[in-house]
């Protein structure tokens, strides 16, 4: 994996002049496109993983524009409830943070519940997480369709009639940081840690940050230079086990015969690699080639590239189906649960093994990169942990020819799942962290200090992310997700942004190439 130092070189130059461009911009006074300009460098450092998790320069400029967006603070003199504001960037039908946010507000129905969301960008909310908030007498504000300074006041206006704010933001969102970091304010804001592998914004917003799982607390302490007295953890919300779909019209509905044995793994496309290293299928193929009875069933990535290959040399028996609002009949369908490669998705396997499904992962090899893994106190102990791929399809091989094995792994699995899910633990974390939020409400004040990851954590989490078109992902979430400015001003900034990539003959590469799959996708649609 030596290769990546040239590409990190590259990202890192590309980064500090994003750097440099929202750090002018703020200096010239152009308040609302320097915002912009943090939001598209922050979006590169996560896209674009280089070792870096955190910026004190990115941090310090939004810190110095909050109070020039927000103008006369309209927290003052406003009288708190003891309710509480969630803040997050979008809410979505799929997704760990969306499904935590909606934990919360079950899990704490005695306080009333708001959520202002910053970039929903008219996608419809999702009608669960609306009747959570209203069954706590609470009111979803959608801000996404206003400029950034009305989204700023906006959202500081309605922080300062709650007692808490819970912060579930993208990495790169800068409106919460604008509203809630700076000023003389009433509230106490947490920020949830659900995207702890990778770059984000907050550390100076944030009294505390709520992390699932310890090896985050020690990450943050080190690379995004928090304090101890800013971290506490959470459990991992574990929603009622939904009644499953009847296994027999699961099967016959998604084409499965009664003899087939199922693997089945969720998560997002990227976190099963593109192939040109680790892969998901690495460890499966030569299982599929051993038993003709197993299927392979993947949630999340499309049927392209590797995919497409596997499903073509075993039949049909490997299918990826992309994206799936309701994974029930899936779940119901399998009968075996492997955790995402190279990267995991604890919420997914957590799932899984929830519904008694025995649930196998890749054990990390190196310490450095044993972050990656679940802590047991965080649930790791449902999952049977394979050394390498040729342990994993060892297991596989004998849960696939012994039915009573398999009941037993996820028996087991769904045990050590209700030793660390049970209702009065998840509440009694939830009070944990509003008690020490309570306890500090001037920010905690992260030092200015960004270390870098050690070179092999640096390295799986770029390898994690680069599904061969990394770059092109970024590009795409740019022209995607834009938050607001000067459309002119934006689209030059991404310009200047591909002109700076050019360098790097794979980010060329992969720019190319996205381009042309939509081309040939907008021609086949005609």
């Amino acid at each position: 994996m030596s290769g990546w130092s040239a590409s990190f070189a590259t990202r890192e130059r590309v980064f500090g002049a994003l750097v440099d461009d929202a750090r002018r911009l703020c200096a010239a006074g152009d308040d609302a496109e320097a915002a912009n300009a943090v939001s598209i460098a922050a979006e590169y450092a996560w896209r674009c993983p280089f070792g870096v998790v955190a910026s004190p320069e990115l941090e310090a400029i939004l810190h110095e524009l909050g109070p020039r967006l927000f103008g006369d603070d309209q927290a003052n003199g406003a009288v708190p409830t003891a309710g509480v504001l969630h803040v997050a960037t979008h809410a979505l039908s799929v997704g760990g943070h969306t499904r935590i946010l909606r934990q919360w507000v079950r899990g704490d129905s005695a306080r009333t519940h708001d959520l202002a969301l910053t970039a929903q960008q008219g996608r419809p909310v999702p009608s669960d997480i609306v009747r959570a908030i209203e069954a706590t007498g609470g009111t979803v504000h959608d801000l996404s369709a206003s400029p950034i300074t009305e989204r700023v006041r906006a959202l500081r206006a309605i922080a300062a009639t709650r007692r808490f704010c819970v912060v579930h933001q993208d990495p790169s969102d800068v409106v919460p940081s604008l509203a809630l970091s700076a000023g003389p304010r009433t509230w106490s804001t947490i920020l949830v840690d659900h995207a702890d592998h990778v770059f984000w914004l907050g550390t100076k917003m944030a009294d505390v940050v709520a992390h699932l799982r310890p090896a985050a607390i020690a990450l943050a302490a080190r690379h995004r230079g928090l304090p101890a007295t800013a971290a506490t953890m959470i459990l991992l919300p574990f929603e009622p086990a939904a009644a499953s779909p009847d296994r027999e019209a699961a099967r016959e509905r998604l084409g499965i015969r009664p003899a087939d044995v199922v693997v089945l793994s969720v998560a997002s496309e990227y976190k099963f690699g593109d192939g040109t290293s680790a892969h998901f299928l690495d460890g499966l193929e030569c299982v599929l080639s051993r038993h003709d009875q197993l299927q392979v069933l993947v949630v999340g990535p499309r049927p392209t590239g590797r995919w497409r290959a596997a499903a073509e040399r075993f039949s049909g028996r490997v299918r990826a189906v992309g994206v799936q609002a309701d994974i029930g009949r899936y779940l119901a369908a399998a009968d075996i649960y492997v955790d995402s490669h190279p990267f995991p998705s604890f919420t997914s396997a957590m799932q899984a093994a929830q519904q008694g499904l025995p649930t196998l992962g890749r054990r990390a090899t190196h310490p450095d990169v044993a972050y990656l893994q679940l802590d047991d106190e965080a649930g790791g102990a449902a999952i049977t942990w394979a050394a390498d791929d040729a342990a994993l399809a060892t297991i596989i091989s004998h849960w696939v020819q012994d039915a009573q094995a398999r009941r037993r792994a996820g028996h087991a699995a769904a045990e050590a799942v209700r030793c660390v899910s049970r209702d009065d633990e998840w509440r009694r974390s939830i009070e944990r962290t509003y008690g020490r939020a309570a306890e500090i409400c001037t920010g905690p004040a992260a030092q200015d200090v960004a270390r870098r990851l050690p070179v092999r954590l640096a390295e799986a989490v770029a390898d994690a992310h680069h599904w061969g078109r990394v770059d092109g992902a970024f590009v795409h979430a740019m022209a995607r997700d834009w938050r607001g400015g000067s459309a002119r001003a934006h689209a030059t900034r991404c310009a200047r942004t591909l002109w700076r990539m050019r360098a790097d003959r794979r980010s060329q590469q992969a720019l190319f190439g996205i381009w042309r799959d939509r081309a040939a996708t907008r021609l086949g649609r005609r």
